[in-house]
C-alpha cells in the first residue's frame, strides 16, 4: 500500500483544484509522496493532456 494513499482522481476535492495547480503537481511531483515529477519526461502539451484526462475521470 502506498503511503500516503494515491489521490482519488474522481473526488470533489480534486474537482475544486484549478487546472494550473494540477499541471504544476504533475510537473513537479509531490515530495515526499510516491508522486514523481514528470517535467523533462512529458512535454507541456502531454501534461495538459493528462490534466484533461483527469477531468474526464470525474464525469
Amino acid at each position: 500500500m502506498m503511503k500516503p494513499p494515491a489521490a482519488d482522481l474522481t473526488g470533489s476535492k480534486l474537482k475544486d483544484k484549478p487546472d494550473a495547480e494540477l499541471f504544476q503537481t504533475i510537473q513537479t511531483g509531490r515530495p515526499p509522496t510516491a508522486m514523481p515529477a514528470f517535467k523533462g519526461q512529458l512535454s507541456d502539451q502531454q501534461i495538459h493532456d493528462v490534466v484533461a484526462h483527469i477531468r474526464r475521470l470525474g464525469k
